[in-house]
């Protein structure tokens, strides 16, 4: 029996046996009679200057004829379908198999979507991780960013014997997805006062969001018509199962005018038809309420973490917004994946910010007292210097009382402002109770303060050259400037167990 044996000489790499893709006479696009041979299973690299061809050669030309032979392969029913694909400018192209293309477009609205995926590489490195990962977790799912743990148990009845045995079973399934983020490595908080204006009602056209309008079936119209909530009831006044069915309701079918539709918590449709959207990909009116109304938060192990960002960072980007205060600028920060550097061990995010939040508060209410007693310094020198009728303006009651309730409001922001300082020099077990308990009784005084000093100081309070109009549009700005009064006092409630 005779025997075949093949030798390679030492200097060639094995991959170099394999066969060759042959490219001749490349004519499509700017290509001019280029012939080259590419070997397979090796890394091949195109480059050149912008507009040589590397696109025309390997998109154009190469993958173009690869999708085109495998669009033969279909019946002419598929082919009906699919789009027709002429042969590449090319006198002779041999050795082609199955190509995957990965281009410069854009693979998909879902963030979730990357060339793993695409390819189903993500899925035999999975395989391989749970064939061979040490310490074992479990079964390829464990390893997928798309798959979420459950787990469940319940009663089985089988025939044994010729009996019903009744037995319990269990089951789990361990997936790699975050439960928090659902495999997107952010997290997203809502601006509910971005969401819905809480004074008015749904039919008058309470939800802020674009495309959500009063005469919207599918979107406002289900709120109204499904029989959760009440379309004429102001949402401030909602009861706390009324506010859960409007924000975080499961997916339920209900009849909305005959028609069956899908009733879900505004939350957890939002999350659905718009986070889950890369933001690049949304309508500029939608992709404007995103950075308007979400904060996004880089996930870590699991856990929420502040990140440090330069100043200079690329893809940092500065809007400057208009402002009611003119003497206080205010700029939105755009973060287009810049670099950026954990602060604190994971998990200390929520706290950290939580402190940030309640020191930036308690100097609000520092300077809300401050700017208070300015306001009423104004009106009171006004009244004492103004003379109508006869006599200075303050010795009318009417002007008497509306200062001395000046002062009142006053006083009393000033002691629940020393209240909270002494808590946060550390006689409190919570400083931030009591931070909110300033900035609450400090910015309503220093709101109400500066309107009646426009009242006692008359119709010079309305000029723009006296500083009257600084102060109250100063109060009005900061009243909402690290959370409205809704938002404090809710998150005083939490704090307080109430």
């Amino acid at each position: 029996m005779a025997t075949r044996t093949e030798t390679q000489s030492p200097g060639t790499h094995i991959a170099g046996s394999h066969d060759l893709i042959r490219v001749l006479g490349a004519r499509e696009n700017n290509l001019k009679d280029v012939s080259v041979e590419i070997p397979k299973r090796r890394l091949t690299v195109v480059t050149g200057v912008s507009g040589s061809g590397k696109s025309s050669l390997v998109f154009g030309t190469i993958a173009a004829e690869s999708q085109r032979l495998i669009n033969e392969t279909y019946s002419a029913f598929v082919q009906g379908f699919m789009p027709t694909l002429a042969r590449p400018e090319v006198d002779v192209l041999e050795g082609l198999t199955t190509a995957i293309i990965v281009d410069q477009q854009r693979m998909g609205t879902d963030p979730r979507s990357t060339v793993g995926t695409a390819t189903d590489a993500n899925a035999m490195l999975r395989i391989l991780f749970s064939r061979l990962g040490h310490p074992h977790v479990g079964s390829p799912q464990a390893f997928s960013f798309n798959v979420a743990s459950i787990s469940g148990a319940g009663a089985v009845a089988f025939e044994r014997g010729g009996k019903t045995v009744k037995e319990r079973r269990s089951f789990s399934i361990t997936g790699g997805m975050c439960p928090r983020c659902e495999g997107r490595g952010t997290v997203s908080d809502m601006d509910l006062d971005q969401l819905f204006d809480e004074s008015k009602s749904l039919a008058e056209g309470a939800i802020l969001i674009p495309g959500y309008t009063v005469n919207s079936f599918f979107t406002v119209q289900v709120y109204m018509g499904a029989g959760f909530l009440d379309p004429d009831k102001p949402i401030r006044k909602y009861t706390k199962k009324e506010r859960q069915d409007f924000l975080h309701h499961e997916p339920v079918r209900v009849k909305v005018n005959g028609v069956n539709v899908t009733y879900e918590g505004l939350i957890p449709k939002i999350q659905k038809s718009i986070l889950s959207k890369d933001r690049e990909s949304l309508q500029p009116q939608m992709r404007a309420f995103v950075d308007r109304a979400i904060t996004f938060a880089a996930r870590d192990e699991g856990h929420t973490r502040l990140y440090q960002v330069a100043a200079d960072a690329p893809g940092l980007s500065r809007t400057v917004m208009p402002v009611l205060d003119p003497t206080r600028n205010l700029t939105r920060l755009g973060f287009g994946g810049v670099p950026a550097h954990p602060l604190g061990p994971a998990g200390s995010g929520p706290a950290a910010l939580a402190r940030v939040l309640d020191t930036a508060v308690l100097a609000l209410a520092a300077e809300a007292v401050g700017g208070a007693e300015q306001a009423l310094d104004l009106a009171v020198s006004h009244a004492m210097q103004r003379v109508q009728f006869g006599r200075p303006i303050g010795s009318f009651q009417a002007i008497k009382h509306k200062c001395a309730d000046m002062l009142v409001a006053l006083e009393g922001a000033r002691v629940a402002l020393d209240s909270a300082l002494e808590a946060a020099g550390g006689a409190a077990a919570d400083p931030g109770v009591a931070a909110l308990v300033a900035g609450l009784q400090c910015s309503a005084a220093y709101t109400h303060i500066t309107a009646e000093a426009i009242q006692v100081l008359g119709g010079i309070g309305f000029t723009w050259e006296h500083p009257a109009h600084l102060y109250f549009r100063r109060a009005r700005s900061s009243a909402v400037l690290f959370g409205t009064e809704t938002q404090h006092r809710a998150a005083l409630a939490d704090r307080l167990g109430i």
